[in-house]
């Protein structure tokens, strides 16, 4: 192939070639808005891939700066037909994100605009629906997972990390422990104490923490909920393990909502009160039947049971019986 033919090919594709190719990208377009204090032109919005494979996959892909007023625009080449695509933008503790998006075939262009919610330090829009209570059978005493369900029902996201809500754990507790999944809750333990560091967006959310109870007979122990908590659940996942609700307040019991809840594969019989104003506070009853107490049902204790059996059956009938053959 000569010069001539070689520049004539080069021509060829660029003339032709690249406005094709420019037409089948993907163009995803909009605007994002956010409160005056932030500068519109130093966010970063985030183009990215979302697949399910073997497991749900989110990949970043591209990046881009908008203009002083907020509007941005991505161009891409398609890709697969099972890709979905999400746009997200980030300022300091403001986040938000578009659901997923599919061009349907024959659509190259979308437009998705996103507003950074607004952040403010005001818990009364935050409401704390119930508190639960999920406890669990130990060999050497009982496990207790505490849950505290929590609504912003605000037009933005609730950040009270500076006023951490305080409540009393038992006096009885020990080894409390909290795995944080999620950079917005954060629970301290400190001298008998939970501490919640909450950033709450909006939506219903639950926070929960675990913590110990050594004993392995039938006691009580108080439990404390956060100011204006609705209602406070227990239950239990083990049939001979018992909770429920004690107190001398008039009336008290016909407060008590008892159901049985289907959670996960366990079944779960639920205590149920509603909190009255200003109280924030109850007292659990633990009953444990025989099983539970003594473990009958332990491979040690039925050899024993079977080794008694036998001593029994040897002793009172069997060695009678020799002996009588022994006179005849």
């Amino acid at each position: 192939m000569n010069f001539r033919h070689l520049l004539f090919l080069i021509l060829f594709i660029a003339l032709f070639y690249a406005p094709v190719s420019a037409k089948d990208n993907l163009r995803i377009k909009g605007k994002i808005t956010a409160e005056a204090s932030v500068s519109l032109d130093k966010l970063t919005v985030v183009l990215s891939e979302i697949t399910m494979k073997e497991q749900l996959s989110i990949v970043p892909f591209l990046e881009t700066k908008p203009d002083h007023k907020g509007n941005y625009h991505f161009e891409f080449a398609k890709k697969n037909g099972r890709t979905f695509y999400r746009v997200s933008v980030s300022y300091q503790d403001h986040f938000t994100g578009s659901n997923p998006l599919k061009f349907d075939k024959g659509v190259t262009s979308q437009t998705v605009d996103l507003a950074l919610p607004k952040i403010t330090h005001d818990a009364h829009g935050l409401i704390f629906e119930k508190k639960i209570l999920y406890l669990e059978l130990l060999e050497t005493g009982i496990r207790v997972t505490d849950v505290l369900n929590v609504t912003n029902n605000s037009s933005g996201i609730i950040d009270i990390r500076d006023r951490p809500l305080k409540f009393e754990l038992p006096a009885e507790a020990e080894k409390p422990y909290f795995e944080r999944k999620y950079s917005e809750f954060d629970v301290k333990f400190s001298d008998g104490n939970a501490l919640m560091y909450l950033m709450v967006p909006q939506g219903r959310h639950k926070v929960f923490f675990q913590y110990d109870l050594p004993e392995t007979g039938d006691f009580s122990f108080k439990v404390q909920a956060p100011p204006l908590t609705g209602a406070i659940e227990v239950a239990s996942n083990h049939p001979d393990l018992l909770a429920s609700f004690e107190s001398d307040e008039a009336g008290f019991s016909e407060r008590v909502v008892v159901e049985d809840k289907q959670v996960g594969t366990h079944n779960l019989k639920t205590h149920t009160v509603k909190l009255q104003p200003g109280q924030n506070q109850l007292t659990v009853r633990i009953e444990r039947t025989l099983l539970a107490q003594k473990k009958l049902f332990y491979p040690a204790t039925l050899l024993l049971i079977f080794l008694l059996s036998g001593l029994f059956w040897y002793v009172k009938i069997k060695q009678p019986l020799l002996a009588e053959k022994e006179a005849a």
